[in-house]
C-alpha cells in the first residue's frame, strides 16, 4: 500500500488538475493509475498484477527516505515467494503459511516477526443468495468447525480462538454471546429446520497459490461432510476473489490472511455490516445494525458503548453472516539484514524507516 488505507494524504491539485476532464472533474481515473502526493515514495512505473517500483521522494519534508528505489512484486504463489526470501531474491515476504513461516525459522539470514493483534480468520457467507440465505444453515456450519483443530494444527497454537464479530483481544469482546463448538447433533437439527436435513452444498473461493486458505478450505469441507454438506473449493485469482465479493456474486469465500479490525472499536467492525456499506461483503441487512452502526459513531460514554456492542455481539454471533475461525497474530518474513520495521495498527509495511545493516 502506497498510503494508509483509512486516510487521505495530500494531493497535488495543480498536477491533478492537468488530467481532469469534462466527464472526470476530479481526475480520479488518472489519480487511479498515478501518483500525485507529497509522501516518502512516488510511483516511478507500474505493471498491474506484476509490479511496481517506488523511487524516493527527494524533497520529501523528513528528509529523503534511506532506500532509493522499493519494487514491489506480485508473486501470488506462497511456496514461491517463501523459497524467493530464503534466497535473498527477495527481503520481506507476506501473507505465508504457518507451515511457511516455520521452514523459515531459524533459516541463516531470515527473521520472522509474530506480533499479536486484533486479526480474524473467516469464512464469508453470502446470505443474500442461496444457500446461506437460510440462518439456519450458516448457523449449522458453525457447529461443524473443527476449532481446536484450527487453532492446534493449522495455526501451531499460535492463534486463538475466534468467539464472534469482535476479536477476542478487541477492548469490548464479549464471550457471553458464542454459543457454538462442535456439536453434530446439533448441526443436523439445524439442516432440518432449515429444509435440508441431508445437507447441502454450495462453492467456496479461494485465492490461488495462497496455501492457507487452501489448507483451510479443505479442513471445513472434511469437517462438514459428516452430515452431508458437501464443500467445492474453487481457487481464483486475486482480482476474481476480490471482484465476486464486491459484485455479490460469491456463495462463501475464504479470507484467511485476516480481516484487522485495527481500530479497536465497535463501530468500526460493524462497517463490514451496515446494510449500504462497500465492505458489507457478505450481503447482510439488519435494520438494528444499521442502528447500531448510527448510535455507536457518536456514542462516547463507555458503559453505552459496551452495552451496544454486547447487543451487536448478540444480534451478530446469531445471525452469521461471518464463520469466525481464528485470532490469529499478523507475520512478517524478512531478511535479517533489513532493519527498522516499524510496526503500524494497519498492519501494512511502512518503508520509510527501513535500512540495510553496516
Amino acid at each position: 500500500m502506497l498510503a494508509r488505507d483509512q486516510c487521505w494524504g495530500v494531493v497535488d491539485s495543480v498536477e491533478a488538475k492537468k488530467h481532469a476532464t469534462t466527464a472526470d472533474p476530479w481526475a480520479n481515473e488518472w489519480l487511479a493509475k498515478n501518483y500525485a502526493g507529497a509522501g516518502e515514495y512516488i510511483v516511478d512505473s507500474w505493471q498491474p498484477g506484476a509490479e511496481m517500483t517506488l523511487v524516493a521522494n527527494q524533497n520529501y519534508w523528513a528528509g529523503k527516505p534511506y532506500f532509493d528505489k522499493i519494487v514491489l512484486k506480485v508473486i501470488p504463489d506462497s511456496s514461491n515467494r517463501a523459497a524467493l526470501l530464503q534466497k535473498g531474491e527477495v527481503d520481506i515476504a507476506v501473507g505465508l503459511s504457518p507451515d511457511q513461516m516455520d521452514a523459515l525459522r531459524g533459516k541463516p539470514g531470515v527473521d520472522i516477526l509474530s506480533i499479536p493483534s486484533r486479526t480474524v480468520v473467516a469464512m464469508i457467507m453470502n446470505t443474500s443468495i442461496a444457500p446461506f440465505n437460510k440462518k439456519e444453515l450458516r448457523q449449522a456450519l458453525a457447529y461443524l468447525a473443527p476449532y481446536d483443530q484450527i487453532i492446534n494444527d493449522i495455526y501451531k497454537g499460535r492463534a486463538l480462538s475466534a468467539k464472534g464479530v469482535i476479536p477476542v483481544l478487541g477492548q469490548n469482546f464479549n464471550p457471553n454471546f458464542w454459543p457454538y463448538k462442535v456439536d453434530a447433533p446439533k448441526a443436523k437439527q439445524l439442516l432440518a429446520a432449515a429444509g435440508m436435513p441431508d445437507g447441502f452444498e454450495f462453492t467456496v473461493n479461494v485465492k490461488q497459490g495462497e496455501e492457507i486458505s487452501s489448507i483451510l478450505a479443505v479442513t471445513l469441507q472434511n469437517a462438514f461432510k459428516q452430515v452431508g454438506v458437501k464443500v467445492k473449493i474453487r481457487e481464483v485469482t486475486n482480482a476474481i476473489w476480490a471482484e465476486e465479493m464486491a459484485s455479490g456474486t460469491h456463495q462463501a469465500t475464504i479470507w484467511a490472511i485476516g480481516l484487522l479490525s485495527y481500530i479497536d472499536d465497535p463501530w468500526y467492525t460493524l462497517r463490514s455490516f451496515k446494510s449500504d456499506s462497500a465492505t458489507n461483503r457478505a450481503r447482510y441487512k439488519n435494520p438494528r445494525i444499521d442502528q447500531l452502526y448510527a448510535t455507536l459513531q457518536v456514542a462516547t460514554d463507555p458503559k453505552e458503548i459496551q452495552k451496544q456492542a454486547d447487543e451487536m455481539q448478540q444480534i451478530l454471533n446469531d445471525d452469521l453472516p461471518y464463520l469466525w475461525l481464528a485470532n490469529i497474530p499478523i507475520d512478517y518474513a524478512q531478511r535479517s539484514s533489513l532493519k527498522g520495521f516499524t510496526f503500524m495498527q494497519d498492519s501494512l509495511l511502512w518503508f520509510y524507516p527501513l535500512q540495510r545493516a553496516n
